[in-house]
């Protein structure tokens, strides 16, 4: 995991998503080496991701639950904590999925990143002093080149990831 995350914030490069009804199966493959508790399952899969998504509490836990009922998963209490496992129905699905942790191939080098990050802040400094400078003459020409800066970046990354979401 990246030992400078403070340098780039909590998922700044990419808030990564996961597709609805990924959930279960990711939390299913997260469970395939062994039986785990929650916060165990929370913390593989953020050094997975590369630190990148760390799923919350509050989702995995229901999700836990949810599959258990499901008879994908079960549960013990060992040294006081709720220890998860695979069924055999579990284990079949988790072979089966195609889900992915978020950023897990996204191969993201943090170092490689940082001068993208600061162009973007140094961005986002400008417009928003440019916005506060009254200078309403100039907008409809600033807004001109953000839009032609919108569409360059489109151009460079692929455009169909860009508006689905999958990328940046």
């Amino acid at each position: 995991m990246n030992d400078n995350k403070w340098l780039y914030g909590n998922n700044w490069c990419a808030v990564p998503q996961v597709r609805k009804g990924d959930m279960g199966d990711i939390l299913l493959k997260a469970l395939w080496d062994g039986p785990k508790h929650g916060y165990e399952v929370i913390r593989e899969l953020e050094e997975k991701s590369g630190g990148l998504w760390r799923p919350s509490p509050g989702s995995v836990y229901p999700t836990l639950q949810l599959l258990e009922e499901e008879d994908l998963l079960f549960s013990n209490v060992k040294d006081g904590k709720k220890v998860y496992a695979l069924t055999d129905k579990g284990r079949l699905r988790a072979k089966g999925s195609r889900a992915e942790t978020p950023g897990q191939n996204g191969g993201i080098d943090f170092d490689k990143i940082q001068p993208f990050r600061l162009a973007t802040l140094q961005l986002m400094a400008i417009i928003q002093r440019t916005a506060r400078s009254g200078q309403a003459d100039k907008f409809d020409e600033a807004s001109q080149i953000l839009t032609n800066t919108r569409q360059a970046l489109e151009d460079l990354f692929d455009s169909q990831q860009i508006k689905k979401g999958e990328a940046l």
